[in-house]
């Protein structure tokens, strides 16, 4: 977990060696635990966690240096989270579709990111007065350059309907 926030440092500063040791080192971490139930829980992580944790943090360096390719990474370790991400935890489901439709706005991938968002939606909903409202704030000023687009337009109408914006 502390690797995760250093990873999260070094990624607000455009630190591309210093965020790869430290992702290097959350995995190696993470690695090395026994994967028994209690073991997790003490780590803080569990697998989907990981993933969803340090593809942010990728879309966060991403952003900070404009570069799609550091997406592109944040893409697989997020789709990953998804893949293995409890179908119970549907606030997290919800941080990791807004956070991979993000990173498809860094890709100049606006309709594919619209599409995420509207499946993000219908479950957003309940946590809208928080984080995860937070974060659909950041789509939609993220979004503002992709506005000519009716899909984008139509995406940022229904983020606006459920939040204020």
């Amino acid at each position: 977990m502390l690797a995760t926030r250093e990873a999260w440092s070094y990624a607000q500063t455009g630190s591309v060696q210093p965020f790869r040791r430290a992702v290097g080192i959350a995995e190696d971490h993470f690695a090395e635990g026994g994967g028994d139930e209690t073991e997790t829980r003490v780590r803080g992580l569990e697998e989907a966690e990981l993933f969803g944790v340090i593809g942010a943090r990728w879309r966060d360096l991403a952003t900070a240096r404009q570069e799609p390719k550091e997406a592109r990474h944040a893409q697989d370790y997020i789709g990953r989270a998804l893949a293995l991400r409890d179908p119970s935890r549907v606030r997290n489901r919800a941080f990791d579709l807004i956070g991979l439709a993000r990173t498809h706005l860094i890709t100049s991938e606006p309709d594919r990111a619209c599409e995420l968002i509207d499946s993000a939606l219908p479950i957003a909903g309940h946590w809208a007065s928080g984080r995860v409202g937070e974060k659909l704030r950041n789509f939609h000023r993220e979004s503002k350059s992709f506005a000519t687009s009716p899909t984008v337009r139509s995406t940022r109408d229904a983020i606006r309907d459920l939040i204020s914006v």
